[in-house]
């Protein structure tokens, strides 16, 4: 006989009682204190229940792409408006349009004879991890080829590791590389900070970054460099070389999102996993967004933490399935339900916890 769903659910008086910190502490007593009652009470009465929560499955446009990539865009959709679909990211939106009008009526004058103004292609992206910054960069790439200011508009991805050798002279060759793989397209340097570590002693960081800012003057015709990273941390990035900071006039800030957006993103992982979300579910995630946007740090996950959640989630769903054997159905195999995304959340927060108590070792 198959495991029910009262065999796999969590034991919140347990997890009650270990010591939880953070939103999940009011969510395991929260669920103590529910199990307590009748079975027939609304879990949403409950004073840890958000003042004005979601409805059972809250509209989502589905033809949203899933977060951290793009959705394969129609014949008729041109590169702006596959940005305009993402979830969240207004501020990147109106700075990227106003940037692409710009653009579009500078290459108007040249085409009519009339003087145009130098047109900064480098940029910076600033927030923290999550927020969309590659599959932004891979729009602009799109955007400035459907311009005509880039041949292929591809996008090259790369960190500390892809540009920095470990022995002298090499860094200069390993970037030259980098670089000319990104010709006529987007070169994306994700948390570019690291290049100038501040104990950097006999780092060769700084040897990247001077190959960089000569080729991207030598070929500004044919590349655009994005840097990525915190914005603290990118400020010093910027001021460690004099020719960064003059070259990199574009400022992109991507913000956190909040919980409505989370939620969004997650429903759209699962509709594009082919799997149902529950309304129980669906109103423990919202309510767990609240409070993880709440209590966000500097470092909040943002999207990664959110696929997270929902891979664990899917997880924790397989391992309750796979009881009822070959009788389970279509529903059972394709439905998250709300013990599955408590375990969850539950889950990820444990390795977040151990992970960081491992760094500050």
């Amino acid at each position: 006989m198959g495991k029910t769903r009262e065999d796999s659910a969590v034991d919140w008086a347990q997890l009650a009682t270990i010591g939880l910190g953070g939103p999940f502490a009011a969510l395991a007593l929260w669920k103590y204190r529910e199990s307590q009652k009748n079975s027939d009470n609304d879990a949403t009465d409950s004073e840890f229940a958000p003042a004005n929560p979601p409805s059972a499955r809250p509209t989502v446009r589905r033809e949203r792409p899933v977060h951290g990539r793009e959705a394969p865009p129609t014949s008729e959709q041109s590169a702006t408006e596959e940005l305009m679909a993402l979830t969240g990211l207004s501020r990147v939106k109106q700075d990227v349009d106003g940037m692409v009008k710009f653009l579009r009526v500078q290459t108007q004058r040249k085409q009519r004879g009339l003087p145009t103004q130098t047109v900064a292609r480098h940029m910076v992206f600033l927030g923290a991890p999550g927020t969309g910054k590659t599959t932004v960069a891979r729009i602009i790439g799109k955007i400035y080829q459907e311009l005509g200011l880039l041949r292929k508009g591809h996008l090259v991805e790369t960190d500390r590791s892809g540009l920095v050798a470990g022995f002298v002279g090499q860094t200069a060759i390993q970037t030259a590389q980098v670089v000319d793989s990104a010709l006529d397209g987007v070169l994306f340097i994700d948390e570019a900070y690291s290049l100038t570590p501040v104990d950097a002693g006999s780092d060769f960081g700084h040897e990247a970054i001077d190959a960089l800012v000569k080729r991207m003057e030598d070929n500004r015709d044919r590349l655009v460099v994005i840097v990525a990273g915190y914005e603290p941390e990118m400020l010093r990035f910027l001021m460690s070389n004099p020719g960064l900071d003059s070259r990199f006039s574009k400022r992109f800030h991507f913000d956190d999102y909040g919980p409505t957006e989370l939620l969004s993103i997650f429903l759209q992982m699962a509709d594009a996993a082919k799997y149902v979300v529950s309304a129980q579910a669906t109103t423990v995630l919202f309510r767990a967004f609240e409070d993880l946007y709440r209590q966000r740090t500097p470092t909040f996950g943002n999207g990664r933490l959110v696929r997270n959640i929902f891979e664990q989630a899917c997880g924790i769903q397989a391992c309750r399935v796979d009881g009822f054997g070959n009788d389970v159905t279509d529903e059972q195999l394709t439905t998250l339900e709300e013990a599955d995304v408590e375990a969850a959340l539950f889950e990820t927060m444990r390795r977040h916890r151990k992970s960081t108590a491992a760094e500050s070792v």
